[in-house]
């Protein structure tokens, strides 16, 4: 598939995460790659240690979702089953698989009408778009790592997009048609999205099957 043109374009399937691999280097895997795979995995490869807890939060809340299960509120099945996944060679199971197969078009980054973290129909009045470079962590301000970026590939846009729900700033913002909150113009956001305000700790084991396990 080329990403550059494909209509669609799957978190699921397509490689966009990070990782340190068992010998040290970096790869882009998918997110099914990360599950089934996690134990060959030291650790997440981003440059920045916010977009790594980002993005960590979201493969923590497909398990805490996947094993949401009746079977687990007994405190005794819930030790078992963890026990168990924590000597397993992967995280992926019938149950991982079977939720995500429920939910496979939310992770697509580009469907028509329910694009990942994203309002497909969102737009201004007048019809503006800011630059991508807005939403870039690493792009702007004094200190910057990066020129301006007026381009970046579909893996990129899903980082960035996961870290920016996580940590968007808070302040008046381009007013969206059908917000309730624009006034005049611009829209007013409720505060700094949830990372940004509250931060976050992360247990880190020797791999990243045990780092989302002990998370």
């Amino acid at each position: 598939m080329d990403p550059t043109t494909s209509p669609t374009y799957n978190l699921l399937d397509e490689p966009w995460i990070q990782v340190v691999t068992e010998d040290g280097a970096t790869a882009e895997v998918s997110l099914t790659d990360v599950l089934k795979n996690a134990g060959r995995y030291r650790a997440l490869a981003s440059d920045l240690a916010t977009m790594n807890f980002a993005v960590l939060r979201v493969l923590l809340a497909v398990l805490y979702r996947a094993w949401d299960d009746a079977r687990w509120r007994n405190v005794d099945d819930a030790l078992d089953h963890w026990d168990e996944k924590w000597t397993a060679a992967s995280l992926w199971d019938d149950d991982v698989e079977r939720y995500l197969d429920t939910v496979r078009g939310r992770f697509d980054l580009r469907h028509p009408e329910t694009p990942f973290m994203q309002v497909a129909d969102l737009h201004t009045a007048k019809g503006y778009h800011k630059p991508v470079s807005l939403m870039i962590p690493d792009v702007g301000g004094m200190f910057s790592l990066r020129t301006d970026v007026t381009r970046i590939s579909a893996a990129e846009a899903a980082r960035c997009l996961i870290h920016c729900s996580a940590y968007d700033y808070a302040g008046t913002k381009t007013g969206a048609v059908g917000d309730t909150r624009v006034n005049n113009g611009p829209g007013y956001t409720k505060g700094v999205a949830v990372c940004g305000r509250y931060g976050g700790t992360v247990i880190h084991g020797d791999s990243l099957r045990e780092t989302l396990l002990l998370n």
